[in-house]
């Protein structure tokens, strides 16, 4: 008999993040409404490009250096910008504040949060992998719809957690925290 599984559930225990899902495996285009948002407007769900072993949809699967995510994982990407501010003088009306000089635009700190799974035992293979990513020096490749919005090809792992699922031994509840990266040509003259 296969085992139950509810992924909104797994999330919670592990990362205390509860929503609600929008979709029933073989009726993903059907209409949604969600009372109080979009105005009480009516929103219709986009096709999945796959499912998980589960059934679950996926929309914008994940891949890090060639291994997928086997559900889809809940993806932050966080941008900004160097600003120099420097003070002026002045205490009369309208005078004063501060003059903002923008140099460039800072990398995209990236958050990855999803749970990995295995069927009747813990998934000490997918952890292993995760781990091996996350330890390897350097910048990892990326492959995901909404990192490719924001033109990340690439990302440097800077911490990995690994969060404990109470009482679900076929679980693992992953966290990386990631920065964007590119390559540069370094140009010398002389």
């Amino acid at each position: 008999m296969a085992n139950v599984v509810n992924i909104l559930e797994l999330y919670r225990l592990a990362f205390g993040y509860v929503g609600k899902p929008p979709y029933n495996k073989g009726d993903l285009n059907r209409i949604v409404d969600i009372p109080g948002t979009y105005n009480d407007a009516e929103v219709t769900l986009p096709q999945a490009q796959k499912f998980s072993l589960l059934g679950v949809p996926f929309y914008m699967p994940l891949k890090l250096d060639g291994f997928e995510f086997p559900l889809e994982p809940i993806i932050e990407i966080n941008g900004g910008k160097k600003i120099i501010e420097t003070e002026l003088d002045g205490f009369e009306p309208g005078t004063g504040g501060t003059q903002k000089e923008e140099f460039h635009l800072m990398d995209y700190d990236v958050t990855i949060t999803g749970v990995v799974m295995a069927e009747d035992d813990y998934p000490e293979e997918q952890v292993r992998e995760i781990r091996a990513i996350a330890e390897k020096p350097g910048a990892v490749s990326v492959t995901n719809r909404l990192c490719t919005i924001f033109g990340i090809e690439k990302l440097v792992i800077y911490k990995s957690e690994f969060a404990a699922i109470p009482g679900v031994l076929e679980s693992q509840g992953i966290r990386l925290t990631c920065k964007s990266d590119k390559d540069f040509d370094l140009l010398l003259n002389g």
